[in-house]
C-alpha cells in the first residue's frame, strides 16, 4: 500500500521594497503625463471623427486609432495602479 506524503507549499515572506526600482522610478516620474496625453489623443480622434462626417474611410481609421490609443491607456492606467500600490507599499514601510 503506497502512503501519499502531503506537500506544503513553502511560504517565502517577501521583504518591503525599500524603494522602486530604476525602471519603476522611471515609469512613476512619468506616467501621469502618459495618462494625460493618452486622454487628449483620444478627445482629439473623437473630434476628427465627428469632424469627418460622412466620410466613412476617415472614421473607420479615426476609430481604428481610437480603439489602440484606448488599449494603450488602458495598459497605462493598469501600470499607474500596480506603481501606486508599490509606493504606497514603500511609504508604509519608511
Amino acid at each position: 500500500m503506497e502512503q501519499k506524503k502531503e506537500v506544503t507549499p513553502t511560504v517565502v515572506k517577501k521583504e518591503p521594497r525599500k524603494k522602486l526600482s530604476y525602471k519603476d522610478q522611471l515609469d512613476w516620474n512619468q506616467i501621469e503625463d502618459k495618462i494625460m496625453l493618452l486622454e487628449q489623443k483620444i478627445e482629439e480622434l473623437d473630434s476628427k471623427v465627428t469632424e469627418a462626417g460622412s466620410d466613412y474611410g476617415k472614421i473607420q481609421e479615426f476609430l481604428k486609432e481610437k480603439e489602440e490609443v484606448e488599449r494603450q491607456l488602458e495598459q497605462a492606467m493598469d501600470r499607474w495602479t500596480e506603481l501606486s500600490e508599490l509606493v504606497e507599499e514603500i511609504n508604509q514601510h519608511s
